[in-house]
C-alpha cells in the first residue's frame, strides 16, 4: 500500500485484486468499482509486476506473493469490536483514542492530540471528556468512542461485526446514522455483520447472504429484498415479522430454506452428483450459489 490516507480524503484510490479464480476477481470488481478503480491479475508474478508499475492503495490477495508489505495491509484493517470489552477502564479517553497511534509511531504528542480532537469532533463529542473513563459514559457514548478509536489510523476499511446489537433502539438509530456520516464524508468501506434485516436494509448498499460459513447469494441491497433467489434468503426475509395481523408469517417459505436441512432445498441448489454448487452471476451485481438460475 503507498501513502497514508487523512481523515475525510475522498480522492478515488486503487485496488489491485490477485486471484487465480476469474469468478472471486468478477465478485470482488463489481463490488468496488463504483468507489475505487480496480485492477487485477491472476497470478502472484503478475500481481507483483501490476503492483510495482501502478502503486495500488490496497492489495487484495488470494495468493501469497513474495515482496508484498502485510504490515501495511492489517494496519487498514481495523475492526470495531464489542464495545463493553473493547474499553480499558482504566485508561481516560483521551489514552484509548490515541494508543492506536502511539503503538504505531505515528506523529508526535502535538500532532497526537490534534487528531484525537479531530476524532472526538467526528463522533458527536466534547473534548472536556476526554479525561473521562468509560465508566462514566452511556452504551451510545461508549460506541462512539469505539468507533473514534477505529478511525485513528485513517483505515479503508471498518469490519463492523454486529455493533448495535447491544444498544436500545433509540440509541442503534443514532449510531447507525453516525456510521452513514462518516461514510459519506471520509469514504469508507465497511463490512457489516448483523443478523438483523431492518439494521442491513438500512445501512447496506449490498449484501451478502451466509449460510453455515458459505456465501449462497450475493446482490445490491434492494434487489435482494425485492428479488431473493436462494431458499435461504427468502427463508431469512419470510421470518421477518410484521406489525400487522393480516400479514402473518408465511412457514411454509421458512421452512423451505431452513439451513438444519439443506438437502431439503429445492435441486439448483445442492449437491446433484457433480459437485456442490458455485456462485454464478444472475443479474447486474447478483450472485447465486446454483447450477443454474431457477426457472430456466
Amino acid at each position: 500500500m503507498t501513502g497514508e490516507i487523512k481523515l475525510n480524503d475522498k480522492s478515488r484510490h486503487t485496488v489491485l485484486i490477485v486471484d487465480d479464480e476469474t469468478i472471486n476477481i468478477k465478485i470482488l470488481s463489481d463490488l468496488l468499482k463504483d468507489d475505487m478503480q480496480v485492477l487485477f491479475a491472476t497470478n502472484g508474478e503478475d500481481g507483483i509486476s501490476t503492483a510495482h508499475k501502478s502503486h495500488p492503495d490496497l492489495i487484495l490477495l488470494d495468493i501469497m506473493m513474495p515482496g508484498m508489505d502485510g504490515y501495511e495491509v492489517c494496519r487498514r484493517l481495523k475492526t470495531n469490536p464489542k464495545t463493553y470489552s473493547a474499553l480499558n477502564p482504566r485508561m481516560t479517553v483521551y489514552d484509548i483514542l490515541s494508543e492506536p497511534l502511539v503503538i504505531h509511531n505515528i506523529g508526535d504528542a502535538e500532532s497526537r492530540q490534534k487528531t484525537v480532537l479531530e476524532l472526538m469532533a467526528l463522533i458527536g463529542l466534547d473534548e472536556h471528556l476526554l479525561n473521562r473513563y468509560p465508566h462514566s459514559f452511556s452504551g451510545g457514548q461508549r460506541q462512539r468512542i469505539v468507533i473514534a478509536r477505529s478511525l485513528a489510523l485513517n483505515p479503508d476499511l471498518l469490519i463492523c461485526d454486529e455493533p448495535v446489537s447491544a444498544l436500545d433502539v433509540s440509541i442503534q438509530a443514532q449510531i447507525l446514522n453516525l456510521l452513514r456520516d462518516l461514510q459519506r464524508g471520509m469514504g469508507l468501506t465497511y463490512l457489516f455483520i448483523s443478523h438483523n434485516l431492518a439494521v442491513v436494509d438500512y445501512i447496506a448498499d449490498r449484501i451478502a447472504v451466509m449460510c453455515a460459513g458459505r456465501l449462497v447469494e450475493l446482490a445490491p441491497s434492494q434487489q435482494l429484498f425485492k428479488y431473493p433467489l436462494h431458499p435461504y434468503t427468502k427463508s431469512l426475509i419470510a421470518a421477518v415479522p410484521y406489525p400487522d395481523p393480516g400479514q402473518p408469517l408465511d412457514f411454509s417459505i421458512v421452512a423451505a430454506g431452513r439451513d438444519s436441512d439443506p438437502d431439503a432445498w429445492d435441486a439448483p441448489f445442492i449437491d446433484n452428483g457433480s459437485g456442490e454448487p458455485a456462485l454464478i452471476p444472475v443479474g447486474s451485481g447478483h450472485f447465486l450459489r446454483a447450477h443454474e438460475v431457477p426457472g430456466d
